[in-house]
Formats: C-alpha cells, structure tokens, sequence
C-alpha cells in the first residue's frame, strides 16, 4: 500500500527527523532491530507520543470498541444474535464474504476517509491471520465463535491495532523507502522487517488484557479501545 493520492505528510514538529530516519534505514544495506526501534520510536514521537498517536486513528479505536463488542455478543449470545441485536440481521444465513462485508461496514464505514480505508484493510490482514477464509454462513460463524470462545478480547484488539499501526506505517512511508531503497527487492525487504518488528514487539511487550467480560457500548468502549490503541504504540518508545 503506497502513499494515497492527495496525502501528505506534515512539515513539522518531529517529522523532519522521522522522515530522515526512515529514508537512511531504506537506503541502508543491512538492517537490525536498533535501527528499525529508532525509526518507530521516531515515527511514534512524530505524532506527539502513543497517546496522540492512538487519538490521531480515532477511527481505529471506533472500530476496536465495535469489534470487542462484537466478540464479546457472539460469546454471551451467538453470531445470528449478536449481528441481529447490531442492525446487521440481514446478514444471517448468507454468504460468508457476504457476512464479512457487512461486519467490515459496520465496523469501519464504507472506507470513504483515508483512515476508513486504512482501517478495512488492517481488518483484512487480521482476519486473513487471525480468522481464516470460509465461504460459508455456518463455517464462519464456527470460527467466530471459536475465536469468541478463546478469551482473548485484548490480545486480538492488541494485534488488530498492530496491523493498524503497520498499515499507517507504510501509507506514510512505503513511497519514501521504495525511493531510498538500492531497489525494488531491497525496499519490500525493508517492509517485511518493519513489519516482523512490529508484531514481535506487540508480542514481546503486551499480553491481552482482561477485556472479556467488559461492556463495550457507548464513550467506555471507545476510552478503552483507544487505550489499547495507545498501549500498542507505546511499545515501540517504551518496549
């Protein structure tokens, strides 16, 4: 995913430096894990600190609490229910890619902003990792209610707004490291390792919260995924 039509980024504050550590770490000819903590830590400050970070994708956090409620329904109530209880009853019984669109629209919007659309896609890359693809109404409800079942609200929240972070990452950079870069192959290796480092610090530093039993509706929901959010950058300056 390159930089969007129409999108820039800004001039000030710390984004200078960020922009020059990403564009020396594209150009390098090898690269470690101190290198690619300096560019995160670097990008993360660039946005004010974690905190702002997680605040700037509001629509990622709107899209966390949606989600955790979502799981936590299917939990207490089923898939049909759960979706019957959020407007989405319509969807019961069809098709599985059918079922994920309109999960997808209800989570996210219809991707009409830059941050919609980053976020459809972040949701993409989880399901692919997390969920699996089914074509079925009766086979997706089974993996949900697996996943529903695991106990594991926050850990999947966590890595949701992993790939989040990785898909803001490289909307705001892929344009400026395929530049830098030596070559093609050299720039998507650079992507690959942005993108291992992000998952093995989530891993490495953030265990899941205890979120199962919480009430995911109305500002609480929203104050505790953007804490999640923000909890997911601060790794990357703290971890």
């Amino acid at each position: 995913m390159g930089t969007s039509t129409g999108y820039s980024l800004p001039k000030t504050g710390n984004w200078p430096e960020a922009k020059r550590e990403v564009t020396a770490w594209g150009s390098s000819g090898t690269s470690s894990p101190s290198q690619m903590r300096r560019v995160m830590g670097d990008y993360i400050q660039a946005h004010g600190g974690a905190t702002m970070a997680a605040q700037q994708m509001a629509a990622a956090s709107r899209a966390g609490a949606r989600f955790g409620g979502l799981l936590s329904g299917i939990r207490g109530e089923g898939l049909g229910s759960a979706l019957e209880n959020r407007g989405l009853g319509h969807l019961i019984g069809r098709p599985a890619s059918e079922v994920w669109q309109g999960i997808k629209d209800y989570l996210s919007g219809d991707g009409s902003s830059l941050d919609d659309e980053l976020v459809r896609e972040a949701f993409d890359d989880f399901q692919e990792e997390v969920i699996g693809q089914y074509e079925t109404y009766d086979e997706l409800d089974a993996a949900l209610t697996r996943l529903a079942a695991m106990d594991i609200v926050g850990e999947n929240m966590e890595r949701l707004f992993g790939h989040v972070v990785y898909k803001k990452f490289t909307r705001d950079f892929s344009e400026r490291i395929y530049k830098a870069a030596a070559n093609l192959r050299q720039a998507n290796r650079r992507l690959r390792e942005i993108k291992d480092y992000i998952f093995d610090t989530i891993r490495a530093n953030l265990y899941g919260r205890d979120v199962n039993q919480f009430d995911w509706r109305g500002q609480a929901g929203l104050q505790m995924a953007e804490e999640i959010q923000a909890s997911v950058w601060r790794v990357f300056v703290e971890g």
